[in-house]
């Protein structure tokens, strides 16, 4: 069903193997993947929660819950007009709390380099504002996206040049 196109059909029929067989890990991750896909990230991250440590491929749970985030992410960003905070940037490009909710949206966006651009540009110009929250940013766009991601890799280069 799901490889013909019906994915509200397969996310039943799963719904019902892991209703029968909740110890079915696999079909677990599968119906999750499948909820993320029809923006039911909240039931997917339930689901996933519930498998024990160990049962599945670290990386594949790992990857799931990062779907789950943005998909929550994007969910909340929807039809948001960044235009008002560009200008404010624009008008003071030192504004780090304006950046840091660029930078978030922009990620959300899956705009995801202009954000890390923006989470640099706080960290950089102060790597104290807000607890560190340019770092923060950076790092929790790192496992939204995965360390196999070649940003991943560029933007921690750039976090070292900083240093030295």
């Amino acid at each position: 069903m799901y490889n013909n196109g019906d994915l509200p059909g397969a996310t039943q029929l799963m719904e019902q193997v892991v209703q029968h067989e909740p110890d079915f890990y696999e079909a677990v991750v599968e119906l999750a993947g499948m909820l993320i896909q029809q923006e039911r990230a909240d039931e997917a991250e339930v689901l996933l929660q519930g498998i024990p440590p160990d049962a599945i491929d670290n990386q594949i749970l790992s990857q799931l819950l990062a779907d789950v985030k943005r998909a929550k992410l994007q969910a909340q960003v929807v039809g948001v007009d960044t235009s008002a905070l560009e200008q404010r940037l624009a008008e003071n490009p030192d504004d780090l709390a304006t950046m840091l909710e660029l930078a978030k949206i922009r990620v959300a966006m899956d705009e995801v380099e202009a954000g890390l651009e923006l989470y640099f540009a706080v960290h950089k110009k102060d790597s104290k504002f807000e607890n560190g929250a340019g770092k923060q940013g950076l790092f929790n766009t790192f496992e939204l996206i995965g360390s196999g991601n070649p940003l991943v890799k560029k933007y921690r280069n750039k976090l070292f040049a900083l240093l030295y």
